[in-house]
């Protein structure tokens, strides 16, 4: 059994990670090659997520006429993130007027990204 050395150096002006781990005498350099990597591997925590592109409130419109399913809408702009489900006009509009004021809505209908989750 021989010990192996492996680091890991991010380049990111932080600290070099490293660490240590047994393998068998008669192993080629490849299969060293694939632990370490994989040692290393273990110390990130990573991950991803879908990025999602903003619709126009005409697709919006689009969709809610086309959609057999009910639509989770996501409104963005500097003021508000808005999530609302079942979205249909009816609910767009009636939620949007209960919630907001006058100049509320206008700003969210004019100024929003739409996202439909």
């Amino acid at each position: 059994m021989k010990k192996i050395r492996w680091w890991l150096d991010p380049q990111l002006g932080g600290e070099m990670f490293q660490g240590e781990f047994g393998i068998s005498n008669d192993v080629s350099e490849e299969t060293i090659e694939r632990e370490a990597r994989q040692e290393a591997f273990n110390c990130i925590e990573w991950g991803y997520e879908e990025v999602k592109e903003p619709v126009s409130f005409m697709e919006v419109l689009e969709a809610i006429d086309i959609s057999e399913r009910d639509i989770l809408l996501t409104i963005k702009n500097d003021l508000y993130d808005i999530e609302m489900k079942n979205a249909t006009l009816d609910t767009i509009l009636v939620n949007l007027a209960i919630e907001y004021l006058d100049t509320g809505v206008a700003n969210i209908l004019l100024n929003s990204e739409w996202f439909i989750n």
